[in-house]
């Protein structure tokens, strides 16, 4: 099994504005971002004990998505990545076939839409749909992007906003966002991929507009490492001075000294004076060491759900989503984020299933 590659979804038949949630799917793939933690062919582990890691994915993002929208009916749930929760995928049937043979006449078929998980949420925060990740002088190749626009399709079809941010080189970057834009996604593109300072340049279709849900929104920044700011205010203040509809945040500068609630009142108006929208950035798939819980003599594997250093990011680790201890500081930090005021929330880091799915494969 290649962990570096793992089948989606592909073009869903459309009638009307209904899915056809009974017709299959072709199969696609799209890079695995996490295919450099896990080893080339996963440990043996008995099928009994080898759980759907998507589901538990999506139930966490259910139960947060329910707790903040039952404490405010208008808080927005975006998530980032994690094209795999959109519709079963060929992973997921497989295992379905594998651990509960006497139900397949009963299932939904690979390529159906995750319809419960899509209600959860209000919109879906895509990278790279049309320049390379990896390498923002190339476009996105032909598969991949095929697969992310016809994933695109399904959460749009659901009535969900799509999103989507683009790093690529100076030549592609006009071209992503022109694209982007017949594509019906809300783009915002960039050279650079440090998401640590705010623009020196005006937003695309700058507006003095009030923007009040996320379906209004023209532009959106997404500032998700303050670290370049000497000092929680100064990180404030770049926000202030600016006139994006949507403001997409870390809570924290530098991992530990959280936003007030009247900072976060003051970032929700633009520079022109117009009420905005503000979100707060929450990793479900990631524990980073410099944020509050972090606790004394941590390392991997103590706590339990701590179970891989990511080389790409130092300090980062990736979790194991499902456990207690993890889902009680994620429950933690999104009571926090709505009692701070903070219009919503992006869930971020959701495709480290992946990571897991390597380490347990089924074929």
């Amino acid at each position: 099994m290649k962990a570096a590659m793992i089948a989606l979804l592909a073009a869903l038949t459309l009638a009307g504005a209904a899915l056809a949630a009974d017709k299959k799917a072709k199969a696609v793939v799209i890079p695995d971002p996490y295919s450099r933690l896990a080893p080339e062919e996963g440990a043996f582990v008995p099928l009994d004990q080898i759980p759907n890691h998507r589901q538990l994915m999506r139930d966490i993002v259910d139960e947060l998505s329910a707790y903040a929208k039952k404490r405010d009916g208008r808080f927005i749930v975006l998530v980032r990545n994690g094209w795999d929760l959109i519709a079963k995928g060929r992973r997921e049937a497989v295992w379905e076939d594998l651990r509960f043979p006497s139900q397949a006449e009963t299932r939904p078929p690979e390529g159906s839409p995750n319809r419960a998980f899509l209600r959860g949420i209000d919109g879906f925060v895509a990278n790279g749909v049309f320049c390379d990740r990896a390498n923002p002088a190339e476009k996105t190749a032909d598969e991949p992007r095929a697969a992310m626009l016809a994933a695109a399709e399904v959460v749009r079809q659901a009535g969900r906003r799509m999103l989507d941010i683009e790093v690529c080189a100076k030549p592609l970057i006009d071209e992503a966002a022109r694209e982007a834009g017949k594509a019906r996604l809300l783009a915002h593109s960039r050279q650079d991929a440090a998401f640590d300072a705010v623009p020196n340049w005006p937003p695309p279709g700058e507006n003095a507009a009030h923007i009040e849900s996320l379906g209004a929104a023209r532009n959106f920044l997404p500032l998700l490492d303050p670290r370049r700011y000497a000092t929680r205010a100064e990180y404030v203040m770049a926000l202030e001075d600016g006139n994006h509809d949507l403001l997409i945040v870390d809570p924290f500068h530098r991992g530990a000294d959280n936003l007030t609630a009247d900072e976060i009142y003051r970032l929700k108006f633009k520079r022109l004076g117009a009420r905005r929208l503000v979100l707060a950035v929450l990793s479900v798939g990631k524990a980073r060491d410099d944020r509050f819980y972090w606790g004394r003599g941590w390392d991997m594997g103590d706590p339990s759900f701590l179970a891989a250093a990511d080389p790409a990011e130092p300090g980062a680790m990736v979790v194991r989503y499902w456990e207690p201890g993890w889902k009680e500081i994620l429950g933690r930090s999104l009571k926090g984020i709505v009692d701070l005021g903070f219009d919503g929330v992006l869930l971020d880091d959701l495709e480290v299933s992946r990571y897991f799915e390597a380490l347990t494969p089924l074929e």
